[in-house]
Parts: structure tokens; C-alpha cells; sequence
């Protein structure tokens, strides 16, 4: 039976914390992907409405849809790409 692997892609992405989630979310996704206040945070994706939590990592696809994933399931997905690209 065939396998299969994922295609190398690069993406942006950045770890939300809870101090700084408003600023750094709105700063790397545009004011018109996030909102709400206090402890709740939402991002505007192409899935609808989703939940944004401090330590998710917001992602950003090469054509612009933005996504959030669990830390733990980000870490397992990506590895950092160095300035020379490995």
C-alpha cells in the first residue's frame, strides 16, 4: 500500500501569551482577525469563529487563512526554519 508524507511548507506563526495577547495577536493577524477582551479571544478563520487561548500558536498559510493549533500539536507539526532555511 502507497505512503504519504506532507509536503515542506513554511508558514508564519507566533505563541500567544496571556500578557501581551491583544497586542501580539492584533500585531501579527490584523485587527479584523482578532476580538473579544478580558480572557476570552476569538480569530476569524477560514473555519468560522475559534477559540484563541494563551499558549496557542497562531498560524499563518501562505495564502493568508489564519488558524490556531494547540501548542502541543504545533510542536509536533513545525520546527523552526534558521536564516539559512534548515
Amino acid at each position: 500500500m502507497p505512503k504519504y508524507r506532507n509536503k515542506p511548507i513554511e508558514i508564519e506563526a507566533i505563541q500567544v501569551t496571556y500578557e501581551d495577547i491583544n497586542d501580539q495577536a492584533s500585531n501579527f493577524a490584523g485587527d479584523a482577525h482578532i476580538f473579544g477582551r478580558d480572557d476570552k479571544h476569538y480569530i476569524k478563520s477560514s473555519l468560522g469563529k475559534v477559540n484563541l487561548y494563551p499558549g496557542d500558536y497562531i498560524v499563518k498559510w501562505s495564502n493568508g487563512e489564519f488558524y490556531v493549533m494547540g501548542e502541543e500539536m504545533f510542536e509536533q507539526t513545525y520546527e523552526e526554519v534558521t536564516a539559512d532555511g534548515n
